[in-house]
């Protein structure tokens, strides 16, 4: 078991792995980071009203010391899809200039 365990401690430092968590947000900083281009995509997460965003390169690079560089890099609660949603349309809405960011809704496992 010891070996094991070493085993695999070496090869997190080896490849570089980054385990780190998301990086907790709130939706104002998330609307923040998508008018500044910084957002590659985001999935809500239905089964736990959360979303979890995915950073730009450039981005992950810029941020790299506070998240993790592979999977979701920041998260956040929401009320419920639906509504966030009508949230993200009425910021489009608003906010014309700004690119829109591709999205997915997913269902995770506990």
């Amino acid at each position: 078991m010891k070996k094991l365990m070493v085993t695999f401690i070496v090869s997190i430092v080896i490849c570089g792995c980054n385990t780190a968590e998301p990086q907790k947000i709130n939706a104002l900083k998330f609307r923040e980071l998508v008018r500044n281009g910084e957002v590659s995509k985001y999935v809500l997460i239905n089964n736990k009203n959360e979303v979890w965003v995915y950073l730009t390169t450039a981005s992950v690079v810029k941020y790299r010391d506070e998240m993790p560089e592979r999977g979701p890099q920041m998260s956040f609660k929401i009320i419920g899809s639906e509504a966030f949603v009508k949230e993200m349309t009425d910021f489009y809405n608003t906010n014309a200039h700004v690119e829109q960011v591709p999205w997915e809704i997913h269902n995770v496992r506990d």
